[in-house]
C-alpha cells in the first residue's frame, strides 16, 4: 500500500523530469542525429520516417495508457475551478483576432512577440497561482523551445535574430504544412507562427489545469511535433 501511494506521488515529477531533460538532450544532440541519420541536401535518409512513425505511434500508445497510471489526484485536479469570463481573456481574444484578420504585410514582428510573450506570462502566472502546475508548466515550455536548443548556440551565425527563432521555430512544422495547404511559402506566413505558439501554451495552460493527466499528455504530443520541427529547421540549416 505504501508502495502504491509513493508510485502516486513521484509518478509526474518523475515523467515531467524526465521530459524536460530529453527536450534539452535533444536540442543539443540534433546536429549529430542529423548526421547519423545519414541525411542531405539532395534526398531526405530513408530510416528517417520510420524513425518519426516509431515515435508517433510510441507517444500514443503512452497517452492511451496515461488513465490507467497511478498519479496522485489531489482536490484541486479533481475539481478545477470553471473558466470566467475576465478583460484579459477578451483582451486576448480581440489580440488574436485583430492580428488574424489583418493583412499579413501589416502584421509586424513586434505584434507577434507581444502576444507570444503574453502567453508566457499568462502560463507563469498560473503556475504561480496554483502551485501544483508548476513543474507541467515547466514541462510544457521546455517541450516547445528546448529541442531547438542547437539553434541558439554561441557558436552559429552572429547575425542570427534570436527573436525570430524564438517566435518561429517552435512552430516551425505547423507553418510547413500550412504552407503546403495555402499554396504559399512558409515564409509569407511566418507571422502566424506567433499566434500558433500561443495558441499552443493556452491550450496546454487550459488542460494543464484541468488535470495532470492531460496535460502530461498534451507535454508528450508537443515535444514530437517540437522534434519534428527542430529536425525540419536543421535540414533548412544545411542547405
Amino acid at each position: 500500500m505504501t508502495s502504491m501511494s509513493n508510485a502516486k506521488k513521484l509518478f509526474l515529477p518523475f515523467a515531467c523530469i524526465c521530459l524536460i531533460l530529453a527536450s534539452f538532450a535533444c536540442g543539443v544532440l540534433m546536429p549529430a542525429f542529423y548526421d547519423w541519420t545519414g541525411a542531405d541536401q539532395s534526398r531526405p535518409a530513408p530510416i528517417v520516417p520510420r524513425l518519426a512513425i516509431g515515435f508517433v505511434v510510441s507517444a500514443l500508445i503512452g497517452c492511451v495508457l496515461l488513465p490507467w497510471v497511478p498519479i496522485q489526484q489531489q482536490d484541486r485536479w479533481q475539481a478545477p475551478q470553471k473558466p470566467r469570463f475576465t478583460l484579459q481573456r477578451l483582451l486576448i481574444t480581440v489580440t488574436v483576432c485583430a492580428i488574424a484578420f489583418v493583412p499579413l504585410k501589416i502584421v509586424s514582428l513586434t505584434a507577434c512577440v507581444l502576444l507570444l510573450g503574453s502567453a508566457v506570462a499568462s502560463a507563469c502566472v498560473q503556475a504561480k497561482r496554483f502551485a501544483h502546475t508548476r513543474l507541467l508548466t515547466l514541462c510544457l515550455l521546455a517541450c516547445i523551445w528546448a529541442p531547438f536548443g542547437w539553434a541558439f548556440a554561441p557558436w552559429k551565425d552572429a547575425d542570427t535574430n534570436i527573436a525570430i527563432l524564438l517566435t518561429v521555430s517552435p512552430a516551425l512544422l505547423e507553418l510547413l504544412y500550412l504552407g503546403s495547404l495555402v499554396g504559399e511559402h512558409a515564409e509569407k506566413l511566418a507571422h502566424f507562427s506567433a499566434i500558433i505558439t500561443a495558441l499552443k501554451i493556452y491550450l496546454g495552460s487550459l488542460l494543464i489545469r484541468s488535470g495532470p493527466r492531460r496535460g502530461l499528455g498534451y507535454c508528450v504530443a508537443t515535444i514530437i511535433v517540437s522534434l519534428m520541427g527542430s529536425f525540419a529547421l536543421h535540414a533548412l540549416y544545411r542547405m
